[in-house]
């Protein structure tokens, strides 16, 4: 592996925690636009309870969690 593969890869590791942030972060805080913003508009979400478009889900894990605390823990 060449010095500027490993580079894309180190890029590409980055883009992939920086959604997994936001997506914990738009859950934790009920942040509707946040957490659309990890989906792409067609994306499919099966979350147990929930399967349906991301964004879709997005509106109803808010909506789900409005009354309950949540706080994912991120680490290696």
């Amino acid at each position: 592996m060449t010095t500027n593969d490993e580079l894309l890869a180190m890029l590409d590791r980055q883009k992939i925690q920086d959604v997994l942030v936001r997506y914990c972060r738009g859950v934790d805080r009920g942040d509707r636009a946040l957490l659309k913003s990890v989906y792409h508009a067609d994306a499919m979400d099966e979350h147990g309870m929930f399967t349906g478009l991301g964004v879709d889900f997005a509106d109803w894990i808010v909506d789900y969690l409005k009354d309950i605390p949540c706080q994912h823990v991120i680490a290696n």
